[in-house]
């Protein structure tokens, strides 16, 4: 049975919501100029700074014999505590063995490389686990295969943490000199490759493809999109069914009927999508998470029942309100009125709703207050205090032509759930750039691979 809100409860969300509403346009204006002299203040100081350092290093380099090409005499440090290290998605166990004669020394030429390339200048984010979130910005050395004669662990990498967000988290290995992230910078320590840019990492998995998160369009022999419509031709009109199971969306168990119109949507590449096109992306998107163990982190909202929001509100509210009580982290709401696609993200423990949109609109006015109106009444329902909850809206990729919004809405899906993403929503979608034309038909590529691996046997 749906949670029940009296007309008093009514009442007082909307007094609440129209008292904030004043106060909240001040903050946002404030809190945007503030933010805007900080991060310029900032980045000309960590500017200044890194200039500072980079000719300390190298002064101390030389101290420590570089320039005679020898293995630098360090004071070596204790052994590194393995207590907090993740090896969640990861199968690297950490060697703190002595190193061999063979990797502590280095011939002249392999250290003169290392020396010309011994530094990405570039900003790289780096992330921890439990939670996952952004804790720092740091640079990403490569000086040899040891820290203070420390062998760097396999999937690690050497990193320099040039600006702190997050000083109280734990470094992903801790040591008597470094625990914390605030403890870290001018030190070298060891940083798990798939924490450093996930984004980055996830982005290139698209491009690459990934085998053990879709089909393997090579087993195949043709391409995903070509198998498709030979599979199509063959049925000669009969529509492919599939079946998106209620307890992913919410709801009652909805079949799905696939015709030829809706699989040239994808085929050809060139027209606006469906709203099956993104329920099947739903399954997808599951199915992914099942992989990953990641189901209790991640709910979905059925897009169709959503699209109804402005025409049957109440009931939409309802289900919404019904859906959070699954106590997932984030639920993602593909929503779609005329002509464009647009996606939310729930995150009901953190009272919090991201907007992402590929033409930087704001949310129709109908669909914010609905979604405010469910996830205040839902912290009601969770003896909480009811309050209106903080929306974002990250910098977020802008589409080329009129029909990719839907593919921007899947592939910003692909990668909360890929990159395991529950906060840091800023950092994530960071990028203003449009997707490639390759990156579109990645995600084309991908929705046939899906289809044809769970129909094929019956078709």
């Amino acid at each position: 049975m749906a949670p029940t809100l009296t007309k008093r409860d009514v009442d007082q969300i909307k007094k609440e919501m129209q008292d904030e509403m004043t106060e909240q346009v001040t903050e946002q204006v404030t809190q945007k100029v503030t933010q805007q002299v900080t991060q310029k203040v900032t980045q000309q100081v960590t500017e200044e700074l890194s200039k500072i350092f980079d000719q300390k290093l190298w002064d101390e380099l030389q101290k420590l014999g570089f320039t005679q090409h020898q293995e630098p005499q360090g004071v070596a440090c204790p052994s590194p505590s393995l207590a907090h290290v993740s090896t969640k998605g990861s199968n690297a166990p950490v060697d703190v063995s002595e190193s061999d004669d063979d990797d502590d020394h280095e011939s002249d030429d392999d250290l003169d490389d290392d020396l010309d390339d011994d530094v990405d200048d570039e900003l790289s984010p780096l992330y921890v686990d439990t939670p996952f979130h952004l804790v720092a910005m740091g640079k990403v050395h490569n000086l040899g295969p040891t820290i203070h004669h420390q062998k760097i662990a396999a999937d690690f990498v050497r990193v320099e943490v040039v600006e702190v967000i997050d000083g109280a988290a734990l470094v992903p290995i801790v040591s008597d000199e470094v625990k914390t992230v605030g403890q870290a910078p001018k030190q070298f320590i060891q940083w798990p490759k798939r924490l450093v840019n996930p984004n980055k990492k996830a982005k290139q998995a698209h491009q690459k493809g990934d085998d053990s998160d879709q089909v393997n369009a090579t087993s195949m022999h043709k391409d995903p999109i070509s198998c498709l419509l030979e599979m199509t031709k063959r049925l000669d009109g009969q529509p492919i069914q599939l079946i998106l199971k209620g307890d992913v969306i919410g709801a009652a168990d909805i079949s799905i009927f696939l015709g030829s119109e809706e699989i040239m949507e994808i085929c050809a590449g060139n027209q606006m999508l469906s709203t099956k096109i993104l329920q099947v992306w739903t399954m997808y998107l599951h199915k992914l998470c099942s992989k990953k163990s990641n189901t209790h982190l991640y709910g979905f909202f059925d897009p169709y029942i959503i699209q109804d929001l402005g025409n049957k509100r109440d009931e939409t509210q309802t289900y919404i309100l019904t859906h959070l009580k699954d106590n997932k982290d984030c639920y993602l709401v593909p929503y779609y009125y005329p002509h464009h696609w647009q996606l939310f993200v729930l995150c009901p423990k953190q009272n919090i709703i991201v907007f992402l949109c590929s033409l930087g609109n704001k949310s129709k006015t109908i669909v914010k207050s609905v979604l405010d109106m469910a996830m205040q009444a839902h912290q009601i329902t969770k003896n909480r205090r009811s309050s209106k909850p903080k929306w974002i809206k990250p910098v977020c990729q802008m589409k080329r032509g009129s029909h990719e919004c839907g593919y921007h809405v899947m592939r910003h899906m692909d990668t909360i759930i890929s990159v395991v993403v529950v906060d840091s929503w800023i950092e994530t979608f960071n990028v203003q750039e449009p997707f490639t034309e390759g990156e579109i038909n990645e995600t084309r590529e991908r929705w046939a691979s899906f289809v044809y691996d769970a129909t094929s046997t019956r078709y």
